[in-house]
């Protein structure tokens, strides 16, 4: 931050580059209109803090005029100190159309200390202007509302997915520990109709034994083969009974 400290309570006098008569010269013959400080309004202090330092009261303002006669007669002109008789740099303003230009007339230190004049573009002041209109403004608002709300609609949507999808991992795990229990008890189920069958084939053989065995023998190992047969039977229908509940679960 850059501060100037003026008096505020009043103007310096001002100690224009030219004599009066110049000044008219140049207003009438290369279409000058004044200086830069003439193109504005402030307060005392803020005028006296900007020909303080930015010399604005030494910037000519030319127009179009000013920018077609562009001679080395003008440019002697504004180089030469009056008072003194030297040659200083100058710089003024001067506009084509819709453009407008910064000319710097620079002297040489050195030698004949010959002049050269250096043309830039001005720009529009950005600072000054505003960005964009308030149609427009209003305009980008409510499309970055649009966006929010879409942005706020695919959160939720995304948090109800991952919720669907939680509940259907773990719907997967529970059907998959049911798929493993019946296979166990399908497992279970086929040991016991193995073990079935075998008793089955014991009870023709303990038959055919019988048939060789005293009758009092015969009744004693008929006895012992119908009660493991009915064992094997009960737990047989009871396993197959669960079994079946867990099939009726699953599917």
């Amino acid at each position: 931050v850059n501060i100037t400290t003026v008096r505020g309570d009043r103007l310096e006098p001002i100690s224009r580059p030219f004599s009066d008569e110049r000044i008219e010269m140049l207003k009438r013959d290369y279409g000058f209109i004044g200086f830069l400080d003439d193109g504005f309004d402030a307060p005392d202090a803020v005028r006296q803090a900007l020909r303080t330092q930015a010399k604005v009261h030494t910037v000519m303002i030319g127009t179009e005029k000013t920018q077609q006669t562009m001679t080395d007669e003008l440019l002697e002109q504004l180089v030469v100190d009056e008072k003194k008789g030297n040659r200083r740099g100058f710089a003024y303003f001067s506009c084509s159309r819709d453009r407008a230009y910064r000319n710097t007339v620079v002297v040489s230190r050195f030698g004949n200390r010959n002049k050269s004049v250096r043309v830039d573009n001005v720009n529009n002041a950005r600072q000054l202007a505003p960005g964009i209109s308030e149609e427009e403004k209003q305009q980008k608002k409510e499309e970055f509302d649009k966006c929010n709300q879409e942005m706020e609609a695919a959160k939720t949507e995304h948090e109800n997915a991952k919720a669907k999808m939680a509940d259907i991992v773990e719907e997967g795990q529970r059907l998959q520990e049911a798929l493993n229990l019946a296979r166990s008890n399908l497992e279970k189920y086929n040991t016991f109709k193995g073990k079935i069958k075998n008793t089955e084939r014991k009870l023709v053989q303990a038959r055919e034994q019988l048939q060789m065995d005293s009758n009092d023998e015969k009744k004693a190992k008929v006895e012992e083969l119908k009660a493991r047969l009915s064992n094997s039977i009960m737990a047989l229908e009871s396993h197959a009974e669960c079994h079946q509940r867990m099939m009726d679960a699953t599917y």
